[in-house]
């Protein structure tokens, strides 16, 4: 499972993942600029981090890759 919390502590985005995938994207694109909290949650890991948006416009390579040996 894939939560996405702003600074607030309001949940923004939950998502499910399923299957065997061994890697996960999340479109960062459409968030305002800000700090947000990434928390990750599988049979056999949690994985929670905080990161800061700073730009509102759209770039490329808006999105947010984790690979499971990141994890």
């Amino acid at each position: 499972m894939i939560e996405l919390y702003n600074v607030h502590g309001q949940l923004i985005r939950k998502e499910f993942a399923g299957g065997s995938e061994m890697e996960i994207s999340i479109e960062l694109a459409q968030l305002e600029k800000g700090i947000y909290f990434l928390k990750i949650t599988g049979v056999v890991f949690q994985y929670e981090t905080k990161f800061i948006k700073k730009y509102r416009q759209l770039y490329q390579y808006d999105l947010l890759h984790l690979r499971e040996t990141e994890i």
